[in-house]
């Protein structure tokens, strides 16, 4: 009763309780091995115990919106891409003061820690896990450490701007810690000079005015500020009927595709990875003509391009430096691998050091990522890299989101990408390339494919082909999400 569930013997002796949940607890179920306890809760919560040490490992919530959170006692948590924006830390500051209340997406950096999770049920000990992972931070920090704190106070949410540039007025408080960089994001895509991303330390009240481009029509604007203990995100949406200032530049567009592995089994090689990145190649460099003033591509792959060895991926992805008026764009095709909760692209030379693969002949997916998570412009990562099986990454799209990178993934965590010989080449890059050649453009609007159109056809076209088997996902209907022209026809 009220939140409370206590273990007897088989004698009545009390063994003691299982502390944690806020109200009363209506399901438990016991582990086979007889380990671990899990317990509902009318809190909307399910906690996980150790039988033995009745220690809570972890609480999970999930929103009827299919986003969940998983957290330890400590702090560290694993989401879905939207799942740390539903839980926090209040920081009480007396009764003649306003408390502060601090979302764990802010702290991002420091708590999203899947691998913590992974440990804290192996191992059952929150306390063992962190010892053994090094994720040591404490809650304790945010009695006198906060994320940044600022607001925009002009312009007002909804203004009608008449100019391409909107004055962007922030409100900036004392801060306990120094705001170190800002970030800038109009619809998801990244305008911010480098002169605001890193700035002069910023510890005092004052204001600040921030110049941003805007697109015809509805701008989401996103102010994000970072110091040493985390992020805040601001937002405000305006309108402007113009014409854009950011839109359409450069596409800058790597394509990677990785068939044949000399150094493994002949059951690890594939069949048309590298044809995928071909045509994937060739399909946007004709087609993104009619879009952006100029189109600037690397083809890496077995037999045209480039070689897809691990020097010429990082090689091309450190060459990027789009604008803010720029698109990006990065296909992979291959082999993925998951290796202690990390992930992981196999390039040509991929091997194995014994039973295991050498990691230092794959390429991290921090490397893929970060090479355009650092660049201005719409960032997007088409994923086609789940061939092996067990290879999905629920970090992937959790990071990607995190950095505002648009992402389509060829398969969910339960499923495989599958290459079916019918078509020529892997199911998803099959369906993506229908899409692309008009059959994705689900709506009359001018000959345009959405990425929302592109996302819904490719998603359910996928399941339909291999019934079900292989399930593509991205976070385009996540929150803060806007839609935006994938190709013009």
């Amino acid at each position: 009763m009220n939140g409370v569930l206590t273990a007897y013997n088989r004698d009545g002796n009390k063994l003691g309780d299982f502390v944690g949940h806020t109200g009363d607890i209506w399901a438990v179920a016991v582990s086979s091995d007889g380990r671990l306890l899990a317990s509902g809760s009318v809190d909307q919560t399910v906690r996980l115990w150790d039988i033995e040490t009745r220690e809570n490992l972890l609480t999970l919530f999930h929103g009827s919106d299919d986003e969940w959170v998983a957290w330890t006692p400590t702090g560290h948590y694993t989401a879905s891409v939207n799942g740390d924006k539903m839980v926090g830390w209040q920081i009480n500051r007396g009764v003649d003061k306003a408390a502060d209340y601090v979302k764990a997406d802010q702290l991002h950096d420091h708590l999203y820690r899947p691998d913590v999770i992974n440990a804290a049920i192996r191992l059952r000990s929150v306390k063992k896990a962190i010892a053994q992972t090094g994720a040591h931070f404490n809650l304790a920090r945010l009695q006198r450490e906060l994320p940044p704190r600022f607001e925009i106070i002009a312009p007002q949410r909804g203004s009608k701007m008449e100019k391409g540039v909107a004055s962007v007025v922030l409100n900036i408080a004392e801060n306990t810690l120094a705001i170190q960089r800002f970030e800038v994001y109009v619809n998801s895509s990244q305008v911010t000079p480098l002169k605001v991303r890193k700035v002069n330390p910023i510890i005092t009240r004052h204001k600040r005015t921030l110049e941003v481009p805007l697109e015809t029509g509805e701008n989401r604007i996103s102010i994000l500020a970072f110091n040493d203990m985390g992020k805040t995100t601001t937002q405000v949406t305006v309108f402007y009927d113009g014409e854009s200032k950011i839109r359409e530049g450069t596409l800058h567009l790597v394509s990677i595709g990785v068939s044949a592995y000399p150094n493994l089994s002949e059951e690890e090689q594939l069949d048309f990875a590298a044809i995928d990145a071909q045509a994937i190649y060739k399909k946007l460099m004709a087609t993104a003509q009619k879009q952006y003033r100029e189109v600037k591509g690397v083809l890496i792959s077995d037999n045209q391009g480039k070689t897809p060895n691990k020097s010429n991926i990082e090689t091309a992805l450190q060459a990027l430096n789009p604008k803010k008026e720029d698109t990006t764009i990065l296909f992979l095709a291959g082999h993925g691998i998951n290796l202690a909760g990390e992930y992981f692209f196999m390039p040509k030379g991929a091997k194995r050091q014994g039973s295991k693969l050498n990691k230092n002949s794959l390429v991290p997916w921090q490397i893929l990522q970060e090479a355009i998570a650092n660049s201005q412009g719409r960032r997007i990562l088409l994923v086609d890299t789940c061939h092996a099986g067990k290879a999905f990454n629920p970090r992937l799209l959790k990071d990607a989101a995190n950095k505002n990178i648009v992402v389509l993934n060829a398969t969910s965590a339960d499923t495989v990408s599958r290459e079916m010989n019918q078509f020529g080449h892997g199911v998803f890059t099959y369906t993506l390339l229908e899409g692309l050649k008009g059959k994705a453009d689900l709506f009359p609007d001018g000959d345009k494919i959405m990425f929302s159109e592109l996302n819904a056809y490719v998603t359910n076209t996928v399941k339909y082909l291999t019934k079900s088997r292989q399930i593509p996902v991205s976070q385009a209907s996540s929150e803060g999400f806007v839609d935006f022209t994938f190709m013009q026809l």
